[in-house]
Order: C-alpha cells, then structure tokens, then sequence
C-alpha cells in the first residue's frame, strides 16, 4: 500500500531502514552483492555462486 510505512531488515534481524510504500514502489531496495563488488557477507565469510539474503518486510 503506498501510504503504509515498512520496516526492512536484512536476513530477519539486521535494520536496513523505513520506508513509505510509494518510496518501495518507485525506487525498490538499494542493494549491494558480489556482482557489485560486495565479496563479503557482515560475518565476513566470503560470498560465492548462488549467494542469496532475505529481505524482510514489515508494514508497520
């Protein structure tokens, strides 16, 4: 819903930040992976082929 406000945490636990539902819409999430440049994870093990995170939306 464009009005709603979402929280959006990384892998169910680490804050990515707020959003509006118009914000999600227009834009999507900024994201980083190895294809970009990113070669580690946060516990810093390194990311291979078919790396993947979960992205959790919550409407608050």
């Amino acid at each position: 819903m464009p009005e709603a406000e979402y929280e959006v945490l990384v892998e169910g636990r680490q804050a990515m930040g707020s959003f509006t539902g118009s914000e999600l819409m227009a834009a999507g999430l900024v994201t980083t992976d190895e294809s970009c440049g990113e070669q580690k994870t946060a516990e810093k093990v390194a990311c291979g082929d078919f790396y993947s995170r979960l992205f959790v939306l919550q409407a608050k």
